[in-house]
């Protein structure tokens, strides 16, 4: 008599890599916490609407480095999985994935100004999602949205995710895909205008 499993056992890659991105796992050092700390700083009123505690949190590289250094705690009990998006060797923003790597995860992101509108933010998407299809292919992705990140909210949808007025769905047409949700505190409208992610 077999065992079927519902997921594999391996943990998430330290590089996965896409056709123009990689995302590199950010891991806690001086290097990365200087780059980290002054992506955030030069993006300060970028990122501040939906990321406003980001930007009170990173005031200096100490605080970025002891950020990633808790980060890294929960990484290494496989609660969390830190990526760096990054563009020919450039880091462009982040995309970090909660939850057990084999159970429903939260996933929160976002890119520099500069890097926005290239479709980075797509691609950094589909690549966790199809890491997701590998780990734990009946488990959902969900994604809580700022009121304001209306790029974000339209991302999803051109990613097929259908909303129901509170939250995004996106079901799976493949056998072992997984079910990829984002949930929306508010109804989201189609207008024009800035948003982070």
């Amino acid at each position: 008599m077999g065992v079927v499993f519902e997921h594999n056992h391996e943990c998430w890659p330290d590089v996965i890599n896409g056709p123009r991105i990689m995302l590199k796992k950010i891991n806690p050092t001086l290097e990365n916490a200087q780059m980290f700390f002054d992506a955030v700083q030069n993006n300060i009123h970028h990122l501040k609407d939906s990321f406003d505690f980001l930007v009170h949190k990173i005031t200096t590289v100490d605080e970025t480095l002891a950020y990633l250094t808790e980060s890294q705690k929960e990484a290494d009990l496989g609660r969390r999985d830190n990526y760096g998006i990054f563009y020919n060797d450039t880091f462009i923003g982040i995309i970090f994935v909660w939850g057990g790597r084999h159970t429903e995860r939260e996933i929160l992101y976002w890119l520099t100004e500069d890097a926005c509108r290239h479709g980075f933010m797509n691609e950094a998407l589909e690549l966790v999602e199809g890491e997701q299809a590998k780990s734990a292919p009946r488990r959902e992705l969900f994604a809580i949205v700022n009121d304001k990140a209306r790029a974000s909210a339209s991302l999803l949808m051109k990613r097929g995710y259908s909303c129901d007025g509170a939250s995004f769905w996106k079901m799976p047409n493949v056998k072992n895909k997984p079910l990829v949700v984002a949930k929306q505190p508010i109804k989201i409208e189609q207008t024009e205008g800035r948003i982070y992610g």
